[in-house]
């Protein structure tokens, strides 16, 4: 692992890995095992306040062994949500489609940023990496009193991902990244 004020990363011998990156201290950076798979969290202090941070990697559905396990994943980030008691915002490659049955049960405690500020289907895999349709497995969601002002892909040198970027702001409140 390592840490600093504006990083938290761990790193593990497989595609798991996970890391949180701000331009805001960290605080009480950990790694909580979600669905069998580490999960980076930390809290940031940032201009709006207090923003408790989740980045997520589930297991991908991709045989039936993987099957339960992503399921469980998927089960385990909707618990983390729903006993969120702040401000919260969870990034990162949820292997699922935003029609997904987590989705559609969430949709009235967070709000899904790319729904609400981005633009276009919002691909982003397989990154031209393999000849499958595209779909929109990496996902931004807050919690309802955070705003997403601006929302767009990237590039994703180096990954079978394109990366999200989401400028958010509280509610009610002008623009923060």
């Amino acid at each position: 692992m390592c840490s600093s004020d504006l990083r938290f990363v761990h790193v593990q011998d497989d595609s798991f890995g996970t890391a949180i990156y701000s331009r805001w201290p960290l605080q009480n950076a950990e790694t909580l095992e979600l669905g069998g798979v580490s999960q980076a969290r930390a809290d940031a202090q940032t201009p709006i306040g207090p923003i408790e941070l989740l980045d997520v990697h589930t297991l991908p559905p991709r045989t039936l062994e993987y099957l339960p396990v992503h399921l469980q994943g998927l089960r385990d980030i909707e618990g983390w949500v729903q006993t969120a008691t702040g401000e919260f915002l969870v990034a990162g490659d949820f292997n699922t489609g935003p029609r997904a049955a987590l989705f559609r049960k969430l949709r009235s405690v967070v709000t899904d940023a790319w729904l609400q500020a981005g633009s276009g289907p919002g691909y982003t895999w397989p990154n031209g990496l393999f000849p499958l349709p595209p779909a929109r497995f990496d996902h931004v969601l807050l919690s309802n009193g955070l705003a997403a002002v601006a929302a767009e892909g990237g590039v994703g040198e180096g990954s079978d991902h394109r990366p999200v970027r989401v400028e958010g702001a509280k509610r009610g409140q002008r623009s923060e990244e």
